[in-house]
């Protein structure tokens, strides 16, 4: 049993430390997963129908403006053409 002990020692010397290198980066790349504070937005009143006061959406190639009052929001749409 020594030898084949001893054989295996031989064919993976870096055994150890590979196991702890994949344990710091697996500890590593979960610690940077967890966002400490929710990306998220709320307002108590709204735009009162103020093109300024609205929140743009989108993606950079289609576009929208949501304001107006509760019962009647305006929606703007743009799209780059």
């Amino acid at each position: 049993m020594s030898e084949s002990t001893a054989e295996q020692k031989r064919r993976y010397p870096g055994r150890r430390l590979t196991a702890g290198l994949l344990l710091v980066a697996v500890v590593s790349f979960t610690l940077q997963a967890q966002d400490a504070t929710p990306l998220k937005l709320w307002y108590d009143t709204p735009s009162r129908g103020v093109w300024e006061n609205a929140l743009p959406v989108g993606n950079g190639r289609l576009g929208a403006m949501v304001f107006g009052d509760v019962p009647q929001e305006t929606i703007k749409l743009n799209e780059n053409t």
